[in-house]
C-alpha cells in the first residue's frame, strides 16, 4: 500500500516545516519542505491510516522523501516520533498548535514534544532523488494503537552542519514526488499480504519472481519472466523488488494490490 497525497484520492497526509527564525510562520501550504542548516529548519509531515485494517501486522514501512534542492553539500537527515498534539496548518517553530506551545521551541523536548531516539537515519547523496527511512516499528504502534500518531519530526542530525535540503510537499506540482508512506502488512485474520503497484521503479531486484499469498480462503499466484521488460507489480520482502513493463502470467483470486 503507498499512501501519497492526491495518488488514488487520498488526502489524508499532511505536511509542514518549521524555522527558527521565523517562529510564529506556519508553512504548511509551502513549496519546498526545508531541512537542515544547524537544525534551524525542521520538516513535519503525518499520514493518515484509516485505510489499514485494524489488527494488521506490519511487515515494513518506509517513509520516502524527493530531493528538490539543497545547499551544496550532503547531510545526514534523522526522522523522530512526533509525541505533542500537533495541527499541520497551525504549527510554527514556537507551537505545536494554538494554545499548545511546544516544550521546547521547535519540537525539541524529548519528553513532551518528540522522542529522544530516532526512528531512522540517512545520509543524502545529492538532490532529484528518493529518500527512504524505515519506520516499520511506530507505523505498527500507530497501527495497533500503542502509539498516537502525530506524525514525525524531519531534522538535521548535527547541529552544526551548514548544509539544507528541500523535499518535496504535498503541494508539488508533479504529484509522483510527493511525500509517501509505502507499507507492506498482514492482515488479521488470514496469512494475506497488502502490496503496492507498483513499489520503486527503476530498483533491480530478483530477475524472475513467483509470488504467492493467501487472502483468507483466497489464493493468487503472479509470475514474471526474466526480461528487461518483465514487471512485478508486488512487493514482497527477500522475493521481488523489480519494476518493468511485462506481467507474464495470473492466476487464482487476487491479493490486495494486484491489479
Amino acid at each position: 500500500m503507498t499512501l501519497q497525497y492526491g495518488s488514488g484520492g487520498y488526502t489524508g497526509s499532511a505536511d509542514t516545516y518549521i524555522y527558527q527564525y521565523a517562529s510564529t510562520t506556519n508553512y504548511c501550504t509551502a513549496e519546498p519542505l526545508k531541512v537542515g542548516y544547524k537544525q534551524q529548519y525542521g520538516m513535519l509531515v503525518r499520514f493518515g491510516l484509516s485505510s489499514l485494517p485494524v489488527g494488521s501486522t506490519v511487515v515494513e514501512a518506509r517513509l520516502e522523501v524527493y530531493a528538490t534542492g539543497w545547499s551544496g553539500s550532503n547531510m545526514a537527515v534523522e526522522v523522530y516520533r512526533i509525541l505533542r498534539s500537533t495541527t499541520y496548518c497551525a504549527a510554527t517553530w514556537e507551537r505545536a498548535q494554538v494554545g499548545n506551545p511546544w516544550g521546547t521551541a521547535g519540537c525539541n523536548n524529548t519528553v513532551s514534544d518528540r522522542s529522544g531516539v530516532a526512528e531512522s537515519s540517512v545520509t543524502t547523496s545529492g538532490i532529484y532523488a528518493w529518500y527512504s527511512f524505515d519506520v516499520r516499528s511506530l507505523v505498527q504502534g500507530w497501527v495497533d494503537g500503542s502509539v498516537v500518531n502525530n506524525g514525525v519530526l524531519l531534522r538535521g542530525a548535527s547541529a552544526l552542519s551548514t548544509s539544507q535540503f528541500n523535499f518535496a510537499s504535498n503541494h508539488y506540482t508533479t504529484a509522483s514526488l510527493r511525500p509517501r508512506l509505502v507499507v507492506t502488512y498482514r492482515s488479521p485474520g488470514g496469512s494475506g499480504l497488502g502490496f503496492s503497484a507498483p513499489y520503486r521503479p527503476g530498483i533491480a531486484g530478483w530477475p524472475i519472481a513467483s509470488i504467492q499469498c493467501g487472502q483468507g480462503t483466497s489464493l493468487c499466484k503472479a509470475v514474471w519472466d526474466g526480461g528487461a521488460s518483465s514487471v512485478c507489480l508486488v512487493h514482497i520482502i527477500g522475493q521481488c523488488d523489480r519494476f518493468g513493463k511485462r506481467r507474464k502470467a495470473f492466476t487464482g483470486a487476487c491479493c490486495p494490490g494486484i491489479a
